[in-house]
């Protein structure tokens, strides 16, 4: 069969040449239906002739010089993914102006997306696990991605080549967190707070994560259902608690995790040194407080009990 996808563009990407706005929600609300949006436009005009959407981001690293380094490690780090965040806010928008794409099941794929951040690091990386735990929240409606580029996640030479950190975070989420689990609902008590230090521009005005600051998390069920799976990033200085309240389940026994670390948020992937950035697994207890280590993008998967 052949699927056929609409190349569009999102009304937070539009805008005319040379204005340089940071989008919200709010600011953009008068551009749907018009020349600034594309995709608003296949909706209205050519509906039957496509299947999904297609959109692209991309984010530049800023700098912060006067922010201390925790808060300015933090706000680099969760700055990608508010792109995803809001392309699926605005999603939300056309399901309610345009209720068929919901019973039509149409998808929406972000066929390109990168960190434009320098060379990769641990720090890129663990950006790049907040991107990924915010794809994986809408995964209702977002059911595709691909990465600028592939090969941008391995460093080569003529004669060999290695995972770089870019790379390490697909080999985690692909391996412990991937096609099968089951997604499930994340809530807290602390919401992803607005940025102190905000700085350029094209930087969408939302916040991405769980309301588990400074923690992100997502969760899920294994395919079988046995386990249950977190997926946690810490883009903090020190080791972090995150204390679970489980609705409908309960832990039985210990389990494993699998975390993604490096000495420093500096720490690399080279054909020279191909050991900076790790994933390391080790058991842990199954308890319901989970402690979470510093700079890491960790997954935990814990056996859980059959129902009565």
């Amino acid at each position: 069969s052949i699927t056929l996808i609409a190349s569009g563009a999102m009304p937070d990407q539009l805008h005319p040449k040379g204005v340089q706005q940071n989008s919200s929600i709010e600011s953009i609300q008068a551009k749907f239906g018009t020349e600034e949006d594309w995709t608003g436009g296949f909706f209205a005009k050519a509906w039957g002739n496509f299947d999904g959407i297609t959109e692209h981001w991309y984010d530049r690293a800023e700098k912060r010089p006067d922010a201390p380094a925790a808060d300015e490690l933090i706000e680099f780090v969760r700055s990608p993914s508010n792109h995803v965040r809001m392309e699926a806010e605005e999603w939300a928008i056309y399901e309610t102006k345009f209720p068929k794409i919901r019973a039509a099941k149409t998808f929406l794929s972000i066929d390109e997306y990168a960190y434009m951040a320098g060379p990769p690091t641990l720090k890129s990386s663990l950006a790049y696990a907040m991107v990924f735990q915010e794809m994986l929240r809408h995964t209702d409606f977002l059911t595709m991605s691909a990465f600028t580029t592939g090969v941008s996640t391995m460093d080569i030479s003529p004669s060999a080549a290695t995972l770089n950190a870019t790379g390490t975070v697909f080999k985690l989420y692909g391996e412990h967190f991937g096609a099968g689990t089951v997604p499930l609902k994340v809530d807290g008590d602390v919401p992803q707070p607005e940025p102190k230090y905000p700085v350029g521009h094209a930087h969408p005005k939302v916040r991405a994560g769980s309301p588990t600051y400074p923690l992100d998390v997502i969760a899920g069920l294994s395919p079988d259902g046995t386990k249950l799976r977190l997926a946690v990033v810490n883009a903090t200085f020190q080791p972090q608690r995150l204390n679970l309240a489980l609705s409908g389940m309960r832990l039985r026994g210990g389990g494993r995790r699998w975390v993604m670390t490096g000495k420093t948020v500096e720490a690399a992937n080279t054909i020279a040194s191909p050991s900076g950035v790790t994933i390391v697994e080790s058991k842990v207890a199954g308890t319901r407080t989970v402690m979470v280590p510093a700079i890491s993008a960790a997954i935990y998967e814990m056996p859980i009990a059959a129902a009565p």
